[in-house]
């Protein structure tokens, strides 16, 4: 991505406080903050249209196209059979053509970005463990629960606690 204008003044401004922060779990919010904000903007232009920027493959073009619509999408249901269609292959074969190309199962990259997008969530908001998870994506607060917990090795109450520096040993 290449950054423009207002965005990568608001970009520039956020890094020494990321860089500064003493908790790696405030550190990562942040810089999960920032990514999401890169991510929404229109300002970001994709290297890919820039003169200077190797071209890329055709199958490397599909996987960029998921992955954007996967994280456009990551809050809503995405059925494996939608997101297939989205990289124009079969059902039964798109768990491994994804596998193959980003390195994870598209569900648990799915699970991380949307843990991602929660842990900024508690860390930054007083909003309800189970709004946030809702809002995120997850269908009821024990498989939210769960999957934090898979991703995070703690539980979201805890996260939280220790991203406001409540926690010291999560630290």
């Amino acid at each position: 991505m290449k950054l423009e204008g207002r965005l990568r003044e608001e970009v520039a401004a956020a890094l020494p406080a990321l860089f500064a922060e003493r908790s790696a779990l405030r550190r990562l919010s942040a810089l999960l903050a920032v990514l999401a904000r890169i991510i929404g903007s229109r300002e970001a232009t994709p290297l890919a249209t820039l003169a200077w920027q190797p071209p890329e493959s055709a199958a490397d073009r599909v996987v960029e196209r998921v992955l954007a619509f996967v994280l456009e999408h990551r809050a809503q249901s995405l059925p494996q059979e939608r997101v297939a269609r989205v990289a124009g292959v079969s059902p039964a074969g798109f768990s491994r053509w994804f596998r193959s190309r980003v390195g994870r199962t598209w569900r648990a990259f799915l699970t991380e970005v949307r843990v991602a997008d929660a842990c900024r969530l508690l860390a930054d908001s007083d909003r309800p463990v189970t709004d946030i998870a809702l809002s995120c994506g997850f269908a009821n607060l024990s498989n939210f629960n769960r999957r934090f917990r898979q991703v995070q090795r703690t539980s979201p109450r805890a996260y939280r606690r220790a991203a406001r520096g409540r926690d010291p040993e999560l630290r």
